[in-house]
């Protein structure tokens, strides 16, 4: 899915009237962006307003000036990188040196108000990550729709941008997680594991923990498909320690369910069924309905497995009756 906004704007108060120019110039440049005085609502839950945003913006714009960093603005930042699904982006105003900038921010990409053609630059340096965002999300419509050539050809196009703009952020990961996942339903496991396998360590580079904690459940399908369940399970594992870490709900559900296959697979029914029990609650109460239905119907065919045909039945309808509730007739 496409993110919401272009940009999210971070700054400390004393900046406001200059940020405020800074954010209407954008928008008549056709860029959406986040600002706290034009989308937060009185009565509305701020500190989650607020994180909602940096997860569905496709930059961080820190504005820095003379009153440097803001206790408020330092936790925007801290979530934008534990998260990082964002690409930093810190300007300096006028007479603010780069020593001003925190360490952990001196590697993004820095540009002072005063340079000459700031905006320029300033509009150069998102709409790169703007455009491949894009890309990656027609990708994914072309993958669900199964035109794996159309979509391993639009894929190109991100690539050519990456390597023209030499960008390394989250989209960067995205882009190789999504050609990946493409080689794998073509049945190109090698290649398949090649561009997984580069998207994991951009991950971990840019300490993108949630995108490290999907390419690593990636990755570990590849190894399951093969039948060397042993070595998808050492990368599940991983995959499951990073989403409880970051508090990954629902990709802690994904993870917990390919889990369970893959000890079912190895004969484990008890460890499956452990494994499943946990994917199902943890579905439940985040109202994963899909997600829900699917891990009843693994649940049945454990019961199955070890000849409890009463009880799998009772799973299996538990699962039909979700999956036309939902309107799901796959």
């Amino acid at each position: 899915m496409k993110n919401r906004y272009d940009i999210f704007i971070s700054y400390s108060a004393s900046d406001k009237l200059n940020v405020k120019e800074l954010a209407e110039t954008l928008v008549v440049n056709g860029l959406s962006v986040w600002l706290d005085d034009w989308n937060l609502t009185v009565g509305e839950r701020w500190q989650e307003a607020i994180s909602n945003a940096i997860n569905n913006s496709n930059c961080i714009l820190l504005y820095l000036g003379k009153d440097g960093l803001s206790k408020w603005t330092l936790s925007e930042i801290n979530e934008a990188i534990k998260v990082r699904k964002n690409r930093i982006i810190s300007i300096l105003d006028k007479n603010v040196n780069i020593d001003a900038l925190p360490i952990f921010l001196k590697d993004t990409v820095i540009l002072k108000v005063d340079d000459e053609n700031f905006l320029e630059k300033l509009i150069t340096a998102i709409k790169p990550t703007i455009k491949i965002d894009e890309i990656n999300s027609i990708v994914k419509e072309l993958v669900a729709e199964r035109k794996y050539s159309e979509a391993l050809q639009t894929s190109k196009e991100a690539i050519q941008i990456i390597e023209k703009h030499n960008l390394l952020d989250n989209v960067v990961s995205t882009t190789y997680n999504n050609i990946g996942l493409i080689y794998r339903n073509l049945g190109n496991y090698e290649t398949a594991l090649k561009n997984l396998e580069q998207s994991l360590q951009i991950s971990q580079e840019i300490g993108d923990k949630s995108g490290e904690g999907s390419t690593l459940n990636n990755i570990s399908q590849i190894y399951s498909t093969r039948g060397d369940y042993e070595t998808a399970l050492k990368y599940l594992e991983q995959s499951l320690q990073i989403r409880k870490e970051i508090g990954d709900k629902s990709g802690e559900g994904t993870t917990l369910n390919n889990l369970a296959t893959t000890s079912y697979a190895l004969g484990d029914y008890e460890t499956a069924l452990k494994y499943l029990r946990q994917s199902l609650q943890i579905r439940k109460e985040i109202g994963d309905k899909s997600g829900e239905g699917a891990t009843l119907n693994n649940i049945s065919q454990i019961y199955d497995a070890r000849g409890d045909y009463e009880t799998a039945l009772k799973y299996l309808e538990q699962s039909l009756q979700i999956s036309q509730e939902i309107g799901d007739k796959s």
